[in-house]
C-alpha cells in the first residue's frame, strides 16, 4: 500500500516536470528520482524480510507446540499407567532431547532469522 502511493505520488511528480530537467543528471529532479526510487527498492526489501519472518515464526511456533504438546502426552501415558517402560530415564532423556530442540530453535531463529 505504502509503495503504491509513494510510486503514484513519484509518478505524478514527474508528470509535472518537463522531460529535458529529468535527464540532466545534475538536475535537483534527477537527485529526487533518483532518491524516491531508491527509498521504494527499499521498503520493498524490508516488506519481503518482514513476510519471510512472519512464515518461518509461525512455521518455528507449530514446530515447538508439537513438541510440547508429544510431551504432554508421553507424560499423561506415563502418569495414568497406559504407557509403561523399564527404565524411567528413557522418558527423562526423550523429555530433555525436547528441551534441547526448542531450545536449539530458538538460538536458530534468532540468529538466522533475526539476525538485523
Amino acid at each position: 500500500m505504502t509503495n503504491n502511493t509513494e510510486l503514484a505520488r513519484l509518478i505524478e511528480s514527474l508528470e509535472k516536470l518537463p522531460s529535458s530537467s529529468i535527464k540532466d543528471e545534475g538536475s535537483e529532479a534527477y537527485s529526487e528520482v533518483e532518491k524516491r526510487s531508491q527509498n521504494i527498492l527499499r521498503i520493498e526489501a524490508q516488506s519481503g524480510k518482514l513476510a519471510m519472518r512472519k512464515r518461518w515464526s509461525t512455521a518455528s511456533i507449530v514446530w515447538i507446540t508439537g513438541i510440547i504438546c508429544f510431551d504432554i502426552i508421553l507424560v499423561c501415558l506415563l502418569g495414568l499407567g497406559i504407557w509403561k517402560f523399564d527404565d524411567p530415564s528413557i522418558v527423562i532423556a526423550v523429555i530433555s532431547d525436547s528441551f534441547l530442540k526448542i531450545v536449539g530453535l530458538g538460538i536458530f531463529i534468532v540468529k538466522a532469522i533475526f539476525r538485523d
